[in-house]
């Protein structure tokens, strides 16, 4: 009599995926905006797996002008060059992409990180570009030259001058990186990440010095989670972060302390803006909630609470406030109406 014999059991693979349809709008989550300095043109990234232009001179009809489809997961970021010609996206693919911003065509794929890129700060002023993710690497490059002066990992002396190579990479955090902040001049950039900082605490953010970018300069501890945002200001003295932990940040980057801390939301805070001397802060997150927060008297005001989790909060030049959510919800709303409010409100109780 022969033994019963079991049949290996096939293995089933789940695939998910969005479909996409040319109707001028994205399918899914909105991740980062980026706007031209006139305003008239607002760039998204997408988690339908492209980056978008919009034409926002007309609020009444804003309308997508390209779409930029040439990576295959989320889009997680996006960065408008200086000479507003070129726009450049960072994938759950792994890849950076450059793009001619003027006729979507793709100029040059990075491909240093190992996995996904979630974050890119620009230095305008100097053309550097950082990038990092959950690789739990930083990487600088230069956008205008093109030229490696320190040679990165990967990286190709002697390759041709119109194509942008890794100048540096930075190694030192132990974990994730979800955020980078640097100033238009690019003295100094800071990274957030998930690194722990404690027994019962993570949420590190490091400071890093361009000229010097292999080598950690400063520590800023004070989150107790994820660091998912962070600011910083024109004069690279100061930074603003935003983390898991429901609060905001204010530090000093020089003495790397907190100056203060916010704790106006109720959830994780995914995204700050603000003006150049982080003196009005604009921070939305998990909780829905949009916040202005005056670091001078420290006082929170809501302007408003959107449908679902918001992603990213954009300030235009205009001083309008661009607001993009999990829903692929972009919507632009003026503070002033809520800010006034809140003044009234302050003089009825005197």
């Amino acid at each position: 009599m022969q033994p019963n014999v079991v049949a290996p059991r096939k293995k089933h693979r789940r695939v998910s995926y969005v479909l996409r349809e040319e109707t001028g709008r994205h399918r899914s989550g909105i991740n980062s905006l980026v706007m031209t300095r006139r305003g008239d043109l607002l760039y998204s990234a997408g988690r339908d797996a492209t980056a978008r232009c919009w034409s926002t001179g007309n609020l009444s009809r804003i309308r997508c002008e390209r779409t930029f489809d040439e990576h295959t997961d989320w889009v997680n970021d996006v960065v408008l060059l200086a000479d507003e010609a070129r726009l450049v996206t960072a994938s759950s693919d792994t890849t950076i992409k450059i793009w001619n911003a003027g006729n979507q065509r793709l100029l040059q794929t990075l491909y240093e990180h190992t996995d996904y890129v979630k974050a890119l700060a620009y230095a305008r002023q100097t053309g550097q570009l950082a990038s990092a993710g959950l690789d739990k690497e930083v990487f600088l490059w230069d956008m205008e030259t093109g030229k490696q002066t320190v040679a990165g990992p990967g990286g190709q002396r002697g390759a041709p001058q119109n194509q942008v190579h890794c100048v540096t990479q930075c190694t030192g955090h132990r974990d994730s990186v979800y955020c980078l902040g640097t100033n238009p001049a690019g003295t100094v950039f800071v990274s957030g990440s998930t690194e722990r900082v404690s027994t019962h605490a993570i949420g590190l953010l490091r400071i890093w010095d361009p000229r010097v970018m292999d080598k950690k300069v400063g520590r800023l501890k004070g989150h107790t989670d994820n660091v998912r945002c962070v600011l910083v200001s024109d004069d690279g003295t100061k930074c603003i972060s935003g983390s898991s932990d429901a609060t905001m940040k204010l530090w000093d980057l020089g003495s790397q302390r907190v100056i203060q801390t916010i704790a106006a939301h109720t959830d994780s805070v995914w995204s700050v803006a603000a003006d150049g001397a982080l003196s009005r802060v604009y921070s939305g997150g998990r909780d829905k909630a949009v916040f202005c927060t005056d670091m001078k008297q420290l006082e929170s005001t809501l302007l408003l609470r959107a449908r679902e989790p918001v992603l990213k909060v954009l300030l235009a030049p205009d001083e309008a406030v661009w607001v993009a959510t999990t829903a692929s919800d972009l919507e632009c709303w003026d503070p002033r109406p809520a800010l006034l409010r809140e003044k009234d409100r302050e003089r009825a109780e005197r």
